[in-house]
């Protein structure tokens, strides 16, 4: 029901034309079939918008995006940057940047990081220049983004973690430790009058 479910299909073709091993889908009927099922189960959703004026398009691209201009765009990328940072902690933010970069580079060689990278990359990249464009945009857009970059990093941090000096898993420990009374914190002021 969301519209960046669209954003599956480029991810899709480039992970198909992208990916040695599945390039012969592109010669199936099947995949191209299984496409036109897809608009199909979406279709309730598209004929409901298309009958109403496409209201969330109209707030999303027009009532809430500003003028473009270029300085208003960087200032609000600041603001972007630092709703990430509040979104998903400050010490995770630059563990995921640079997870990002891994299977960029990792997937150059390995199918695996290439299918993360081209699940998250471009989607990242879609949400970055959108939110800078948009008056109040909402931090958690992104997550769609970070969901393969977290399994990448999983990844990484499951290579790492037994040749990681004592100080980075302290540092890991304390993070964990800090999100789990943030999380809890969080949990006890939604669910108590404290």
């Amino acid at each position: 029901s969301k519209y960046t479910a669209i954003l599956l299909v480029p991810v899709t073709l480039l992970v198909v034309v992208g990916s040695p091993g599945a390039r012969h889908w592109l010669r199936r009927p099947s995949f191209y079939l299984g496409g036109l099922v897809a608009l199909a189960v979406s279709s309730p959703v598209v004929l409901w918008n298309a009958g109403h004026g496409w209201p969330s398009l109209q707030l999303h691209l027009a009532e809430r995006v500003a003028p473009p201009s270029a300085l208003q765009m960087i200032e609000r990328a600041g603001g972007v940057a630092l709703g990430q940072l509040v979104l998903f902690h400050p010490a995770i933010v630059p563990l995921l940047l640079g997870a990002c970069v891994a299977i960029a580079v990792r997937g150059r060689a390995d199918e695996r990081h290439r299918f993360l990278a081209a699940a998250s990359l471009p989607v990242l990249a879609f949400f970055a220049f959108a939110m800078s464009r948009v008056r109040d945009a909402e931090a958690h857009w992104t997550m769609v983004g970070f969901l393969p970059v977290l399994i990448g990093a999983a990844a990484l941090l499951d290579e790492q973690l037994a040749r990681a000096p004592r100080l980075a898993r302290a540092y890991g420990a304390a993070c964990a430790a800090g999100t789990v009374v943030l999380i809890a914190a969080t949990f006890l002021h939604a669910l108590t009058g404290a």
